[in-house]
């Protein structure tokens, strides 16, 4: 059974600047492993950090990535606010990596981050699969699928673009055919593609499809983008509708390409 993660869902609107896949992998796998612990802290092996992730990777490897990623993980800073006012906090308290010699770590969360790691309120959550997340091919598609896999059962996420750029780290250099080309795109095409001998579970999003809604001043700047997609359900009644909705949509989106 592949491990599950679970969070509030204010931790995707969290922004990771710089971080590599292999460190996105090894922080989720270090999330997954904090889940229900407390503020205790703990003591991971790299065996364990890497079972449910697909890399095969030296123990040297692992260090500097932990280190690496780290680095970029507690620079995140968490906005939480509630009736009272408003915290700033980073994720970890303590991340401490022994030399290459000792392959293991030492992860401690910081109190206030069990709201969103463990006291969230009942439905405002998302979970994902470990080994799933892991097995996806760029950031980009692994940010996206954190994104829609909080609207599992609704099939539809509306976000502002900036925002949207923002939490996706997409480089303030890429022109708009290069955030189709090098992240929208290829994203998409991985979180819908047919099921195959190797992925039978596919697609993780079915049919999904994307459209920019444009602004109307000067040069119509893109304000935001719609995701659309097959959400999840048991009633073969309600899917069915769901399906002729998308392609209506999907019409309408080649009309307007």
């Amino acid at each position: 059974m592949s491990e599950v993660v679970k969070y509030d869902n204010k931790m995707n609107l969290l922004a990771f600047k710089g971080v590599t896949k292999l460190e996105y992998d090894l922080f989720f796998s270090v999330i997954a492993r904090l889940k229900d612990k407390g503020t205790q802290e703990i003591t991971l092996s790299y065996a364990e950090l890497t079972d449910k992730i697909n890399w095969n990777l030296t123990n040297e490897e692992i260090r500097l990535a932990l280190i690496n990623g780290a680095e970029k993980i507690v620079k995140t800073a968490v906005r939480w606010d509630t009736e009272d006012g408003t915290t700033i906090f980073s994720l970890f308290e303590k991340f401490y990596i022994p030399n290459s010699k000792e392959p293991y770590l030492k992860a401690k969360i910081n109190k206030t981050f069990l709201d969103i790691l463990n006291n969230f309120k009942n439905g405002n959550f998302t979970m994902l699969e470990l080994a799933e997340f892991s097995s996806l091919n760029s950031k980009y598609t692994q940010t996206l699928y954190r994104l829609l896999k909080q609207f599992r059962f609704t099939g539809f996420r509306s976000i502002k673009w900036a925002e949207f750029i923002e939490i996706m780290d997409i480089p303030k250099s890429y022109s708009m055919g290069d955030i189709d080309k090098r992240v929208l795109n290829p994203s998409v095409k991985e979180l819908s593609q047919e099921p195959s001998l190797f992925e039978p579970n596919n697609p993780i999003f079915k049919k999904l499809q994307y459209k920019k809604f444009r602004g109307k001043g000067r040069g119509r700047p893109v304000e935001k983008i719609e995701f659309y997609f097959m959400p999840e359900t048991k009633d073969p009644g309600e899917a069915k509708k769901n399906e002729k909705a998308l392609q209506y949509i999907a019409q309408d989106i080649k009309k307007e390409q």
